[in-house]
Parts: C-alpha cells; structure tokens; sequence
C-alpha cells in the first residue's frame, strides 16, 4: 500500500539519512505542501519519524524508521 511517490521519500531517506521537509520537496521534486501530506501518511504507519531540529526550531527533521528502512529494502 505504497505510492510510488511516497517510496522516493523513502529512498531519499535511506540514501542521505536525516533530512528536512524543504530538503525532501527539492529532492524529490514535489511542492511542500505535497511532502507535508506524503510525511503525515508515511508517520501514521511508522515508517518515517519527524523531529523539531536542534539549529531550527521551525524546521523538523525527517529520518526512517526501523520499519521503514526494512519496507525500503524489501522493494529494492
């Protein structure tokens, strides 16, 4: 149950470990608001995890999960 834009988040994760959100968009080559929706999706069933960073309060960063990381690599 994985949209194939949603694994490029996914992807991107694994490849450049701990991202944030603008990070993400210019990676992927999606408007914010859209990883915003694709992130909120991928939290609800653990496979992304979203923390405020330490240097940018406003800014969150994005890193996979153990469950995600497996999701990943299982697709691979």
């Amino acid at each position: 149950d994985l949209r194939p834009r949603e694994f490029a988040i996914l992807n991107r994760l694994h490849q450049f470990g701990q991202l944030t959100q603008v990070e993400l968009a210019a990676l992927t080559y999606k408007d914010k608001p859209a990883v915003t929706r694709m992130l909120d999706r991928l939290i609800e069933r653990g496979l992304v995890r979203k923390q405020t960073s330490a240097r940018d309060r406003r800014a969150y960063l994005v890193s996979l999960t153990a469950n995600g990381e497996a999701l990943r690599d299982a697709i691979v």
